[in-house]
């Protein structure tokens, strides 16, 4: 239908008055708007004209909207008139004849009369309004169920209003339907709460038992704790799944409204009673097959991680754990059968000199029976000095350390850095460790032996990042 300008201009035309052209310069969506902008005492235009043509313009507006209001209703049953009508039975083919009048309504959509029982239109109303698909909400738009075409805002207020007027209980969700203007964004909004209520429901209600079962094997995990740490065997066939759906729904109900309501109050409410009730009837029923798994102690660890820990005692030592080993160990011994003739006064001399130190360290010791470059060199000059006497010329048979030493746990020190206060010394100086010397060392330039050898070739100049 035409604007309500159009209506006055034809009553200023058909009384010969002037028409005040200012009300025409601006469009306006509707008739409301134009009466609230264009005639109150509260709009811009009116304001600027005299008494009388106040007068004039607000009952020429008053006829002009009843010849409108009376053309469109003589449309509209022109309409009706005209209109294909459809089936007058309900969506159970039962004859709308012997229904009350009240209880029943007439739609008019596509040029085509629908006719419906009111509980019928209102029963498809309500579960659009409620439509939840795995426990989310998603509230649709109503749809002519002959011809899957939604209902206009129209047709909404009429049944809206046809439910005032009969005797049955004005359901909650069409009425809150009703206050959001039928928006269903700004429905959904405002009731998501209740909604989120209504698709725990319904998800207890049409659920899967696999989806159910699911849920449960998250519940008995969430509250794995409070269980001693249950565990349910998972079984194989539908039927035994089945039955521990059957048995556990009422504690998978209070779970579910524990974790997923928006109520605060019946969240913290329906959790304990999960808990309760799972505790109970596990102590009270055995007829779940379940295991319990009960988790590593954690408590006493460090920071790392397993792995990272075994390579640490591996890959180091404590010099406190190990046991200072007798002399016995480490003074190489001599055969009794062994006589020693010829001693010189200097070989006495260079053996005193290189007697082993007891107060040395086993590390140290170590070291001394697995000399570097340096020493096995001043070993085979001492050899050259001194002369024994034996009954088939065989040398002097040390004891190898490493079998004396007990396996231990190191944890402290590490294995790559053995050069404990093992700078080179002079051949007249004792072994004995200097206490302002770092333990934890490393060579930044070779030995001055390796050094001389290299230019005789020798011996190759490697420099050891650790030393062994």
């Amino acid at each position: 239908m035409v604007n309500i300008a159009y209506f006055i201009k034809k009553v200023y035309s058909k009384n010969q008055q002037s028409i005040p052209i200012n009300i025409f310069l601006t469009k306006t969506s509707n008739d409301l708007m134009f009466f609230y902008n264009k005639l109150t005492y509260g709009g811009a235009i009116i304001n600027h004209t005299d008494d009388n043509e106040k007068t004039i313009l607000i009952n020429n507006y008053i006829k002009a909207k009843r010849i409108k209001n009376a053309m469109n209703r003589f449309c509209y049953l022109y309409k009706l008139k005209k209109a294909s009508q459809s089936v007058k039975n309900d969506l159970f083919f039962n004859s709308l004849d012997t229904i009350k009048k009240n209880q029943r309504i007439e739609l008019y959509s596509n040029n085509t009369i629908y006719y419906f029982r009111l509980s019928d239109i209102v029963n498809i109303w309500v579960s659009c309004l409620t439509k939840c698909e795995n426990m989310f909400c998603t509230p649709i738009e109503m749809k002519n169920p002959y011809t899957n075409i939604t209902f206009s805002k129209c047709n909404l207020h009429n049944i809206y209003q046809s439910l005032l007027y009969s005797n049955f209980h004005m359901s909650k969700w069409i009425l809150l339907f009703f206050e959001a203007e039928f928006d269903l964004n700004k429905f959904s909004y405002d009731n998501y709460a209740l909604l989120k209520d209504v698709a725990i429901n319904d998800f207890m209600e049409n659920g899967t038992v696999y989806e159910k079962f699911e849920n449960i094997l998250n519940m008995m995990h969430e509250y794995r704790e409070y269980l001693n740490y249950i565990v349910i065997n998972t079984p194989y066939s539908f039927r035994q799944k089945s039955s521990i759906v059957k048995k556990l729904s009422p504690y998978l109900n209070n779970y579910l409204y524990g974790e997923y309501s928006c109520h605060p109050l019946r969240k913290k409410r329906c959790s304990n009673r999960a808990k309760r009730g799972l505790k109970s009837y596990f102590e009270d029923h055995d007829d779940i097959q379940y295991y319990r798994q009960v988790p590593l102690n954690l408590s006493g660890w460090d920071s790392e991680s397993t792995l990272s820990s075994r390579i640490t005692r591996i890959l180091t030592r404590s010099r406190e754990d190990i046991n200072v080993p007798s002399i016995t160990q480490v003074v190489p011994t001599i055969e009794t059968s062994n006589v020693i003739t010829n001693i010189s006064p200097n070989s006495v001399a260079s053996s005193l000199a290189n007697r082993p130190n007891i107060n040395l360290t086993v590390r140290e010791a170590t070291n001394r029976a697995i000399p570097t470059t340096g020493l096995r060199r001043r070993h085979e000059l001492r050899r050259r000095n001194s002369t024994t006497v034996t009954p088939e010329n065989t040398p002097i048979r040390q004891t190898p350390i490493h079998n004396n030493i007990q396996h231990v746990n190191y944890r402290n020190g590490s294995i790559f850095n053995l050069n404990l206060n093992s700078a080179p010394r002079s051949r007249t100086t004792t072994a004995t460790s200097d206490p302002f010397t770092p333990s934890f060392t490393l060579n930044r330039s070779p030995n001055s032996e390796s050094s001389t050898n290299n230019n005789t070739g020798s011996r190759n100049f490697r420099m050891r990042m650790f030393n062994r």
